[in-house]
Parts: structure tokens; C-alpha cells; sequence
């Protein structure tokens, strides 16, 4: 599965440090900044395993 985050640099490593503790991260692509540089933000894509459940009794 590959996500999309978007926002300033340091919210998004905080925010994809969290979600590895939720989800297995494989691969982090590099922040490519948004066309409007004024801004400071972009985004990042996760290449990601999808847990094998949905269900939260069965972890």
C-alpha cells in the first residue's frame, strides 16, 4: 500500500514516526516540496504493508 502525507517538513517525520508504531513502514520517499515554495510544505509517500486484520479483537 503506498500513503500520501502532506504538510510542513517536521510534522510529517513526527506523524510517520507514529504511524510505524501502528503500521509496518517500508520505505520513506525524500520530502518533495510543493510548487508554491512559500509555503515550506510537501509531502512525503510511505510504501507500507497493510495489517492482516481489520478487526481490532484479533491482533
Amino acid at each position: 500500500m503506498r500513503i500520501r502525507i502532506e504538510g510542513a517538513q517536521a510534522e510529517i517525520a513526527a506523524t510517520v514516526a507514529v504511524l510505524a508504531t501502528v503500521i509496518e513502514v517500508r520505505e520513506v520517499s525524500r520530502f518533495y516540496p510543493n510548487r508554491d515554495t512559500t509555503t515550506g510544505r510537501g509531502r512525503v509517500y510511505l510504501a507500507t504493508t497493510p495489517p492482516t486484520s481489520t478487526r481490532e479483537g484479533s491482533r
